[in-house]
């Protein structure tokens, strides 16, 4: 697994990686901007996903259902969801201009052998 957080940004990819390289998926998981706490880092998720695939040119949202269904429980406003949905739009937007909103040359990254 391959963790890019960029700076900033309200969101991480987690990028599955098998041993020989190569990104298989990119899953953009939406999320509070990362902070530096004294362990670490803090972040907090915040439901909505988006699977993009391995050469960025499809994708799919993924847990909305699970995003309103806390709305309704009241654990974020409908606010909070709207924000999220922007959110996630602009990173698809960008997908559909062909510019990926996080560095592709990750895309052919191989993990380190194991020792």
């Amino acid at each position: 697994m391959l963790r890019i957080a960029p700076h900033g940004q309200s969101f991480e990819i987690f990028a599955s990686v098998p041993e020989e390289g190569g990104v298989e998926s990119w899953y953009v998981n939406f999320q509070e901007p990362l902070r530096r706490g004294p362990l670490g880092f803090d972040t907090m998720d915040e439901t909505l996903d988006l699977i993009v695939a391995a050469d960025f040119l499809s994708w799919r949202r993924r847990d909305e259902d699970e995003l309103e269904l806390a709305v309704t429980m009241g654990v974020y406003g409908r606010a909070d969801a709207q924000r999220l949905y922007d959110t996630c739009a602009v990173v698809e937007a960008s997908l559909v201009c062909g510019i990926v909103p996080w560095d592709r040359r990750w895309h052919s990254w191989i993990p380190p052998v194991a020792r």
